[in-house]
């Protein structure tokens, strides 16, 4: 079979693999669409070290090919859309529900083994989700993402009518524009690239700021005169501008306002933060929550933040791709000049990349 392998920054190659064999507790899945996560962006550009050699892809959707034995959880032929996180089950973050804080294991096609950007991809059983009647297996492999957004929602407890602003709009903020549209936000999204303000606006942002023009922060101050309730912060360290973005969510966040941290890449940033700006303002400050958890407390799988954004995909709550989104086909990537073309496309060309693996 095909496969998009990692060999090191700016060096991701094709290569024949044999096509794998599922276990006990695994199912066989051929890729339907997979995304490109900054993520990958950040391992092609060098500024997070992997290592080489294993198949990229950990944001797909596909349909059953074949179950390994103890198998019950899916059927061949269903559609499903795969979370990547793999877990032990037993260490005691897996038995609290936060998979992503396991022990011993990591993320598909990003350090604990291989993805979905091949012809076939071998993966746990638990892993799978099937699709809701309403959701296409395009929509379903833009999950993982917009996942990050819905956990950010719940855990940030972001109020109804809030003011938010949302600084760097890259996959992960422009879906929280629109769980922020949902809930009556009114929200001013930042960014330098025309194509993802475009995006937000699309997405239920009200305003959409280039960070360039201008000062930003009397720009928001003039909508928001007592300043933001909520900061969402995605750093992308190949956009020089989000090294500022720090500094500014603590400038522009009201008395006793959140800053969430969608994203952070390095130190760097912080370093620009003006101390007072965070103790006087009793802000408080926080990850956006365990990437997406299964929320036990709350009844378990079904209303994992998984589970509900896949139902909110299906309700038409989220839609996806991302408006400018490049989606290529898998058939039409011969080389590393397509590849290089293809992770040189993000973030100024298009909002999103997506394989058709179909085709």
């Amino acid at each position: 079979m095909r496969a998009l392998v990692c060999n090191g920054p700016g060096d991701f190659r094709f290569e024949d693999r044999p096509v794998p064999t599922p276990g006990a507790g695994e199912v066989l899945v051929r890729p339907l669409f997979n995304g490109i996560c900054f993520t990958d962006k950040h391992v092609y550009d060098g500024h997070i070290g992997r290592k080489p050699g294993w198949v990229l892809g950990h944001e797909f959707s596909g349909r059953v090919e074949a179950l390994g034995s103890d198998v019950s959880e899916c059927n061949v032929g269903d559609l499903v859309s795969v979370d990547p996180r793999l877990r032990c089950g037993e260490c005691l973050p897996c038995r609290a529900g936060l998979e992503t804080l396991c022990t011993k294991a990591g993320f598909m096609g990003v350090d604990g083994g291989d993805g979905g950007l091949a012809e076939f991809a071998v993966v746990p059983a638990y892993s799978l989700y099937r699709l809701p009647e309403k959701c296409s297996p395009l929509e379903a492999a833009c999950v993982e993402a917009a996942c990050c957004a819905t956990r950010a929602t719940r855990s940030g407890n972001v109020v109804v009518g809030d003011n938010v602003v949302l600084l760097g709009l890259e996959d992960y903020n422009l879906y929280m524009a629109q769980w922020l549209k949902s809930q009556g936000a009114v929200v001013i999204g930042v960014d330098p690239l025309e194509i993802r303000r475009r995006a937000a606006l699309d997405f239920g942002a009200h305003h959409a700021f280039d960070p360039t023009e201008g000062k930003a922060s009397a720009r928001i101050r003039a909508l928001m005169p007592f300043g933001a309730d909520v900061v969402v912060v995605a750093l992308e360290d190949y956009i020089p501008q989000a090294n500022e973005y720090v500094a500014l969510a603590h400038r522009i966040a009201r008395i006793q306002g959140k800053v969430i941290m969608m994203r952070s890449y390095g130190s760097a940033p912080f370093l620009k933060v003006q101390p007072n700006h965070a103790w006087l303002k009793e802000l408080t400050i926080h990850h956006f929550g365990n990437f997406f958890g299964n929320e036990p407390a709350r009844g378990g799988r079904a209303r994992g933040d998984w589970q509900v954004t896949l139902d909110a995909m299906a309700r038409g709550t989220l839609s996806a791709p991302p408006p400018g989104a490049l989606v290529k086909p898998f058939s039409s990537l011969a080389g590393k000049a397509d590849i290089d073309a293809l992770f040189g496309a993000m973030p100024g060309q298009a909002s999103k990349v997506i394989i058709d693996m179909s085709v």
